[in-house]
């Protein structure tokens, strides 16, 4: 018997052409917003802010850009000096003021811009009294894993209290990513910015005259440590409900005005920053043409709706209508599918709005009828550069599951397994153990460690089995292509997959999928699976995990060895990496625990168990 229902398996897929960058200029204005800032404090108001558009022009000279960044000629340093600490009175959406995590006493953190070919330095000290990190989403650490800031994975963080650590990061792709901080709550308490990354290619591939960037996030009153701490209280949350955000920010504003001329296109880089929530996004009288995916470029894509859930990107483009007789809302919103009622916040304000105005003596348009969200799917979007699906040398099926498990704490896991960090970052590990880096068991067993063959075509089944909702799983080091995504049935409660098995015959045949989509995050919905695939290309060692941060710090989440031998003759761990594990303790050699034979495993973290697994 067949037990699994499929849905529709068009898809996209496109590379980073090699090209040089172009600069491009940027203007921001800001109206009535008012930001007092000293050395430790900045106080922010949320109220109307212009937003002028970056005109893109072929000059190769450096000019400013938004803020305090800038966007120099190609192959030059972008370096940023960063004190990453408490901020007093941030309040993004003007209605509950609460401290931030910001950089040199400001927040929100502004934009950081540069080109393709640039190398990006952030000299970081951090003032916090927690280990920090920076991870730059979206980008592939070529030989350089131990800058991906994965804390605890392929380093050991900033030290707290003052440490410091450089950053230094080739910029070899191009597209919209971002920035933030990967050790517990700390992007959701501020610690995060977009960052955008141009080439001439842009302007060969799309035309357009300007482009604004837009940070979507969810927002939360209270400080994530302590919603962490009520999530997983022990016998406190049977049912494993999230914490819901109190309300939406664009920016980490509210009342963004974003001036249009007519018979202009403007791209709008979208980068969702969610702890949690999806975002639904449209524009009054509008359309939009989809032109990127994750740092993906693709070909035009019409629509006039966006599901974008944590960690995605998009850029569109938008046609200034005609006639610029009235301005428009610009809608974002919280996805509340994915909240449970019992639980909404007593303050919650899930819809905002922006103002695409033509001339501010218009009036507003009337609003256009909420699209529905079913009408969107990413694995329709093509694209640019195409490319036939891979075949598939090594196939990995993961389950994906929420429960409450022997410390009476609900957890995600893959395969039963909850993710539980070694005492010796997976990357060290694998580079002090010569051939025994090949071996499962080095990196001990609550890791969740798969080691991939070098240039190994990888195919990941991710069957989420939560009939609750859907994840946005993101894999590190790599984009990967979705060769489909398909419904699960239930019975009694419970997905097919666990009472029966993964039936795999009623999938499609994708080796013949032409040109699937190519991603970095890619949402799995509730009783659903999804087929990725990439070449194991890229020695390291990679995080890949859901991207809901309530989800990955409970343990959904695993890590890929990816060609460890070759891994040993190519990276070259500076000094000053390992310096920072050493002024916090930690070993940098020797198996999962720290240990130089593969028998000795004492002090690693068990992961609790399902009673009855």
């Amino acid at each position: 018997m067949k037990y699994l229902y499929l849905l529709g398996f068009v898809a996209a897929f496109g590379p980073n052409p090699t090209t040089t960058t172009t600069t491009t200029t940027t203007t921001t204005t800001t109206t009535t917003t008012t930001t007092t800032t000293t050395t430790t404090t900045t106080t922010t108001t949320a109220t109307t802010t212009t937003v002028k558009p970056t005109t893109t022009v072929t000059t190769t000279t450096n000019v400013p850009t938004v803020t305090t960044s800038a966007v120099p000629a190609a192959t030059n340093q972008v370096v940023l000096n960063w004190n990453i600490g408490w901020v007093k009175n941030g309040n993004p959406d003007g209605l509950f003021a609460r401290d931030v995590i910001g950089v040199n006493g400001v927040w929100p953190i502004p934009p950081i811009y540069a080109n393709m070919g640039d190398t990006l330095i952030i000299n970081a000290v951090n003032n916090l009294n927690e280990t920090s990190s920076i991870h730059f989403h979206g980008l592939f650490q070529n030989g350089t894993a131990y800058y991906d800031g994965a804390l605890g994975i392929t380093d050991c963080g900033i030290p707290a209290n003052g440490g410091s650590f450089t950053y230094k990061v080739q910029l070899n792709q191009y597209g919209s990513y971002w920035v933030h901080s990967h050790h517990a709550g700390q992007y959701p308490d501020g610690f995060r910015t977009p960052l955008i990354i141009r080439s001439p290619q842009d302007s060969i591939d799309y035309q357009y005259d300007g482009e604004y960037t837009l940070g979507l996030s969810d927002w939360y009153y209270d400080k994530y440590n302590l919603l962490y701490a009520n999530f997983t209280k022990p016998k406190g949350n049977p049912a494993g409900l999230e914490p819901i955000p109190n309300s939406i920010v664009l920016n980490d504003a509210i009342n963004q005005v974003f001036d249009f001329e007519a018979g202009k296109t403007y791209r709008l880089r979208l980068v969702c920053m969610s702890t949690f929530a999806a975002i639904n996004f449209w524009i009054d009288g509008h359309t939009m043409q989809v032109i990127e995916t994750d740092g993906v470029p693709t070909t035009p894509y019409s629509t006039n709706f966006l599901s974008i859930s944590s960690a995605q990107r998009y850029s569109v483009l938008v046609t200034a209508n005609a006639d610029s007789t009235l301005n428009y809302n610009l809608h974002y919103q919280l996805d509340q599918s994915m909240f449970a009622a019992e639980t909404l916040p007593s303050r919650f304000n899930p819809n905002g709005t922006a103002l695409i105005r033509y001339n501010a003596a218009n009036s507003l348009a009337p609003a256009d009828p909420v699209p529905d969200p079913t009408t969107f799917n990413d694995l329709n979007i093509q694209p640019k550069y195409p490319l036939a699906a891979l075949k598939a040398d090594q196939s990995l099926r993961w389950d994906a599951m929420f429960a409450q498990f022997s410390d009476y704490v609900n957890h995600g896991a893959f395969n039963y397994t909850v993710f539980e960090f070694p005492l010796v970052p997976a990357l060290f590990t694998a580079l002090s153990t010569g051939n025994n880096a090949t071996n499962l068991t080095t990196y001990g067993k609550y890791a969740h460690t798969q080691i991939l063959d070098h240039m190994k075509n990888i195919e990941i089944i991710v069957v989420n089995t939560d009939i609750e909702g859907g994840h946005p799983f993101h894999l590190h080091g790599h984009t990967f292509q979705v060769l489909g995504r398909g419904q699960l049935a239930v019975v009694d409660g419970e997905s097919i997959p666990i009472k029966y098995g993964f039936d795999y015959s009623v999938m499609p045949p994708l080796d013949s999928v032409q040109n699937p989509l190519r991603r970095d995050t890619v949402v799995v919905p509730k009783n659903s699976y999804a087929v990725l695939r990439f070449v194991a290309d890229n020695p390291g060692v990679w995080f890949f995990h859901c991207h809901i941060q309530w989800h990955v710090q409970a343990g959904l989440a695993a890590q890929f060895v990816e060609a460890p031998l070759q891994m040993q003759q190519r990276i070259k761990v500076p000094a000053d990496v390992y310096q920072q594990c050493a002024a916090q303790g930690i070993k940098t050699s020797g198996n999962a625990a720290g240990f130089p034979d593969m028998t000795t495993f004492t002090g690693l973290t068990k992961s609790p168990f399902i009673v009855g697994s």
